[in-house]
């Protein structure tokens, strides 16, 4: 009998890996447009404090400003959708809502999980990023020339915020 019950429970976990690898939480394009400007403004606002604060002209940096903005975007995009993939499968797999159910409390349970792990996704990454920018930006590398203070800072600052939502 033993051994029944150790089949049944190694197809039980089979069953639920299972539904979690075909439950599709891949975000959608609204989703990525949200988290493409998302991180286009964030790492935008960084160049503010560096113009002002700093004194480093815009206009005869604009092709560093640019270049490091967008790319600064794009990882932030990448870090918010794992972040956003990581807490969805956590809290359905906590709550238990992998069935591909039609029931409509299910569905919106799972609208809301996905949601509130958007929301929570965008809100974590930023204020890593920005906090890491405040800290490399202004204590660590406070002593090197303008233009490369921001271009560590900013590189720095989307490095640790993706290997961070990349850990979880």
């Amino acid at each position: 009998m033993a051994p029944q019950k150790q089949q049944k429970k190694k197809s039980r976990d089979f069953d639920l890996d299972r539904e979690i690898a075909l439950y599709d939480t891949k975000p959608t394009l609204h989703q990525r447009i949200l988290y493409g400007l998302s991180g286009f403004f964030v790492a935008a606002l960084t160049v503010y404090p560096y113009h002002t604060v700093v004194d480093v002209d815009f206009f005869s940096y604009w092709p560093v400003y640019i270049v490091v903005t967008l790319a600064a975007a794009a990882g932030l995009a990448l870090s918010y959708e794992t972040t956003t993939s990581f807490l969805t499968h956590k809290i359905f797999k906590e709550r238990g809502l992998f069935s591909a159910s039609d029931d409509k409390k299910v569905r919106a349970q799972q609208e809301s999980i996905r949601t509130e792990a958007f929301s929570f996704s965008i809100l974590y990454n930023n204020v890593y990023f920005l906090f890491g920018v405040l800290l490399i930006g202004f204590f660590m590398f406070a002593h090197l020339l303008p233009v490369y203070n921001y271009i560590l800072t900013v590189g720095f600052s989307v490095t640790w915020v993706y290997f961070a939502s990349t850990t979880n």
